[in-house]
């Protein structure tokens, strides 16, 4: 899997470039979080159904996250981290500082640490657009 060997490399935490139909990425990684985790499976929810909905109406049988679409959301995750500045080293070494010493990819792994409505409007945002712009679509061969 060397696409993610820095780190993850997603599009709001759901899909990834090079990985055509693996839209069902449902977790923290790169994607919001709230207290509430179910809140945010349900944000999450709403934009994948979306993007199937369409694809079906569409006739699209492959969609996955253009490289420039991935490229700029991890970008923007990073962003995003680097304003708590050394908040992940002020805690005891593990899983979510990389043992003490947090660098790109152990950030790069993080949710998007942006409030949850932040989360949630930009999500809003592609269910308005109708969920497509981002991504690289295949249609159905016409038989």
């Amino acid at each position: 899997m060397d696409h993610w060997s820095k780190g993850a490399r997603t599009l709001h935490g759901m899909q990834s470039n090079r990985f055509p139909n693996c839209l069902f990425i449902m977790s923290i990684l790169q994607s919001g979080f709230a207290v509430n985790f179910t809140h945010g499976l349900g944000d999450t929810a709403k934009d994948l159904a979306t993007i199937i909905s369409r694809s079906r109406q569409e006739g699209i049988n492959a969609v996955e996250a253009s490289e420039e679409a991935e490229a700029d959301w991890v970008g923007r995750v990073l962003d995003e981290a680097g304003a708590r500045g050394g908040f992940m080293e002020s805690f005891s070494p593990g899983d979510y500082n990389n043992e003490g010493k947090p660098g790109e990819s152990s950030t790069q792994n993080e949710y998007f640490v942006g409030e949850p409505g932040k989360f949630r409007q930009i999500l809003k945002n592609v269910q308005t657009d109708r969920g497509l712009t981002r991504l690289e679509i295949r249609r159905r061969n016409a038989n």
